[in-house]
């Protein structure tokens, strides 16, 4: 869109210029201007190359009085001109630049830039000057094509940084070098790299002692170009010892400035009168000017802060370790030398050693965030502190995620201060992830722990909805929590923290949209500190006396308050007086979610708020409404659009209300036993959502439960399991194949059975649950009278226990009386003699009773009396006689 208006502006231009006016000119050029602004980007100002030649070009025929700007898109074009590797083109326009510079507020940047570009087109010429070398050694590897030799750019940036610092570089480039002689345990050799590390970067300080030749603007450039280039090509242990040269120049000439400026400030602060105090709290350090080269040089800085410690955050992940994590100790138990008593790793020194350097070494990272965003505090620019707030949440997500955010709370705090002063740069989503960060590290530690649960579904619901229904024979026999005193003033913090986000949310300009889970994230926050301060909540939801009332516009807010209310109650704390469910769920309904899987989410937990309260139409009601929408989420939402992990939370939420569902229809049966039916096929639905295998198991399980014969929901329920990828629980499977075949066998389908078998045989494994599957095909061929010796041969090679049982279940479903006969004799042949004893009676009185000849039915008989008699038994004693 923008693109289209430069586009547009173009042929307005050249109208103009048709028309002749000046005045007219030069409108439109500052319009042209302000367009192209927000493209000058690195990745894509070329887009913009030729509308701002244009500009400059219509500018100098007119002879435009309009300097500044000239001077401005000049700049602009020439490092267009120079990212496009046009450099005559650029020397050119920087050139014409430096004429235009009357006010002389660019003259050290124009110089500077004009110099390397001109030490860059002359390749063939040697210069003197160090910093010209360094230059001329930068540019070539920043102009090396990425299939050069790695090897060849990599040695072209170690001698542009041994031109700038000749006799400590290299001693800090090795500083990650491997450690030269060997070490008796593993741990002996973390502790030499970690000790040989911080001595050699102790040698950065001694750099600026042995030079003092006032060129320092030009140095901090320098070592910034080096550490940008080198982190491009990842030449990571390069760019890290460069960063630690150029910020040695903010260290020593800004920050020490800064300090005294502040301290000046204050004192001048302290004698002024108290209501002029405030007056310049939003003021920047630097001298007001529309543009300062100090300014820009800080910038810099800011940006080799951030490029420092996300190359630092690279040497964390090269020992193993994430940021703000401790060390991690050895897989290989320490073993002290021979003849000393082994100790624990706490209690050694070199295991300690090293995990100090490792948490230096994230300190040092945090601290280079944070300075960046003092830096653009003082420079009063919003985008720099948005920036470290966006580094610094994204590098520590695993410790938020894990509760941890109280490690770097100290942080947290420090970028909440300059965002106050600053601005959020209009990113509200990233502000409310600061502020909940923050007010969850506040408040995470002083939350009452209760008893530890069995951490299982069942369990959980049923225990929820028997305190629902006992709650007031329960009221005196429910655990209580008191929070500690000593951390109120933390969860007083953190609900200023809340409310502080929650205004600023609420402040929003109406073109700017804040994502809902961005909301429902802290003002669960909100509600659990007012929970922990005792405090309660007044749920307006949209009554006629609140109909003027701010709050009661924002439906989505209410829902997610009430919800968060319902979630607090019962842990212990105190209650809040909770809105009712049913004008919860009607809101929810009646809503207009931009976030289908808050919407989801949302929906889900009153489902289950509902079963909890035995509020059966409500279940139904909201379960109905999910499953439902699922059915068009595919075509209607770009499932992309939440990633592997968003997705597989909605099936697990998909197949919680499934089997909530399920459950409230079984347990409001009534005696309509026709809805098994459908509870059945809700159990099916939580099980073909689940991709979890436990989960998926507890699912079939319930279908087991009710045990209804409903075939085709047992046949989804087979191959929902199949795709669920459970090849651990072959019992169940093995069973669930059973069952389905015994339903085939009432109904005397018995083609459609052997088909079920054939495919059992073909996705089980080779295992022992197999034999079931053998024993029913030779089950289904004895009753039709077909050979069944194959499924006796799949089971022959099991224990002399196992194959007489499959014999004499065989006797019981065989058709002809030679199949039964034979049953027989091959289950005596191989039964123990007791078992054998039983087996000769029945095949006797099998005889009998089919009616052969008397002497024949009395042989089984008399090889049992022979058994009997032949057997030995233990003698017992006169005493127990």
């Amino acid at each position: 869109a923008q693109l289209k208006l430069i586009k547009s502006l173009e042929f307005t231009l050249k109208r103009a210029v048709q028309l002749g006016d000046p005045g007219v000119i030069q409108v439109v050029c500052a319009t042209q201007w302000n367009l192209c602004l927000p493209l000058l980007q690195h990745n894509l100002h070329q887009h913009v190359r030729e509308p701002l030649i244009s500009v400059a070009d219509v500018l100098e025929e007119i002879d435009s009085m309009l300097i500044l700007l000239r001077c401005q898109v000049h700049m602009e074009i020439a490092r267009i001109e120079e990212d496009g590797e046009r450099l005559e083109a650029a020397l050119e326009h920087l050139h014409k630049a430096m004429h235009l510079n009357s006010s002389g507020q660019y003259r050290e940047h124009l110089r500077l830039s004009f110099k390397r570009l001109r030490l860059s087109a002359v390749l063939y010429e040697s210069p003197e000057r160090p910093e010209d070398q360094a230059g001329m050694l930068i540019e070539q590897a920043k102009r090396g094509k990425q299939k050069d030799n790695v090897r060849k750019n990599r040695m072209l940036l170690v001698n542009a940084g041994l031109a700038l610092a000749p006799d400590t570089f290299q001693i800090v480039l090795d500083s990650e070098n491997e450690v030269k002689g060997k070490s008796n345990s593993q741990i002996s050799y973390l502790c030499a790299k970690a000790q040989h590390h911080i001595k050699s970067v102790e040698k950065v300080d001694e750099h600026l002692k042995h030079l003092r030749n006032g060129n320092d603007r030009e140095r901090i450039i320098l070592w910034a170009d080096l550490a940008k280039v080198a982190c491009k090509q990842e030449v990571w242990d390069v760019c890290r010892a460069a960063c630690r040269f150029c910020l040695l120049y903010d260290d020593i000439l800004f920050r020490e400035a800064t300090k005294h400026k502040k301290t000046q400030k204050n004192k001048a602060n302290a004698i002024m009168m108290v209501g002029q105090g405030d007056s310049s709290s939003g003021e920047s350090l630097l001298p007001a000017k529309s543009f300062s080269f100090e300014a820009d040089l800080l910038r810099i800085l800011a940006e080799i802060r951030f490029i420092n410690a996300e190359a630092t955050v690279h040497l964390l992940r090269l020992q193993g370790i994430q940021l703000n994590d401790g060390a991690v100790h050895p897989e290989a138990t320490y073993q002290s030398h021979p003849g000393c008593v082994p100790y624990p790793p706490e209690s050694d020194p070199e295991w300690k050693m090293y995990s100090l350097w490792i948490d230096n070494l994230s300190w040092y990272a945090m601290e280079n965030f944070q300075r960046a965003a003092e830096i653009g505090e003082e420079l009063n620019e919003a985008w720099i502190v948005h920036n470290a707030v966006v580094h610094i949440l994204n590098y520590n997500r695993h410790l938020i995620s894990s509760g941890r955010q109280r490690d770097i709370i100290e942080y947290l705090q420090t970028l909440l201060g300059a965002i106050k002063t600053v601005g959020h740069d209009g990113s509200t989503d990233i502000f409310l992830m600061l502020c909940n960060a923050l007010a969850r590290g506040l408040i995470i530690s002083w939350i009452p722990k209760p008893k530890p649960v069995e951490n299982t579904e069942d369990t959980a619901i049923e225990s929820s909805r028997k305190a629902a229904a006992k709650k007031q024979e329960k009221a005196n026999i429910i655990q209580s929590f008191s929070v500690d005193p000593s951390g109120l003033p933390d969860i007083k913090a953190a609900l200023e923290v809340c409310e502080f986000a929650l205004q600023a949310m609420t402040g929003t300009r109406p073109k700017e949209k804040v994502s809902i889970a961005a909301q429902q994230q802290i003002i669960a926050t909100w509600v659990k500190a007012k929970q922990l301060n005792q405090q309660q909540i007044r749920h307006q939801l949209g009554t006629q006396e609140e109909e003027n009332n701010d709050e009661a516009q924002n439906p989505l807010a209410r829902i997610l308050v009430g919800l968060e209310m319902y979630s607090c109650n019962g842990l212990g704390l105190m209650d809040f007086t909770v809105p009712s469910l049913s004008q919860l769920v009607k809101l929810a309904l009646e809503c207009s979610w931009s976030d289908s899987l808050v919407e989801l989410q949302t929906l889900t937990r009153l489902t289950y708020f509902a079963y909890v309260s035995q509020d059966y139409e409500r279940v139904m009601t909201c379960s109905k409404r999910i499953l439902d929408s699922d059915e068009n989420f595919v075509h209607n939402r770009n499932i992309k659009k939440y990633g592997v992990l968003g997705n597989r939370v909605r099936q697990e939420m998909l197949s919680t209300t499934a089997c909530i569902q399920g459950k409230s229809i079984m347990e409001n049966l009534s005696g309509r036993k026709h809805l098994r039916v459908a509870a059945v096929k809700s159990f099916v639905q939580s099980a073909r959502k689940r991709k979890i295998h436990v989960l998926c198991i507890s699912g079939l399980q319930r279908i087991f439960k009710i045990l209804g014969y409903q075939l085709d929901a047992f046949s989804q329920a087979r191959s929902s399991f199949c795709l669920s990828g459970a090849e651990e629980d072959l019992t169940l499977r093995t069973s669930l194949y059973s069952l389905l075949f015994h339903i085939y066998a009432d109904k005397a389908d018995w083609e459609t059975a052997l088909k079920l078998l054939d495919e059992a045989i073909q996705v089980l494994p080779q295992t022992r649950h197999k034999l079931l599957i053998f024993k029913l095909m030779a089950t289904v061929r004895a009753a039709s009278g077909c050979n069944f010796m194959m499924g006796i041969q799949k089971v022959s090679h099991e224990s002399e226990d196992y194959l007489p049982h499959v014999w004499r279940h065989l006797v019981t479903v065989s058709r002809s009386i030679v199949g039964q006969l034979s049953c027989f004799q091959n289950a005596i042949k191989q039964e123990a003699e007791w078992q054998r004893v039983d087996y000769l009676m029945e095949f006797a009185e099998c005889l009998y009773c089919n009616q052969f000849p008397l002497n024949d039915a009395i042989k089984p008989l008399e090889w049992a009396v022979d058994l009997l008699l032949r057997m030995k038994f233990p003698m017992q004693s006169s005493q127990e006689e």
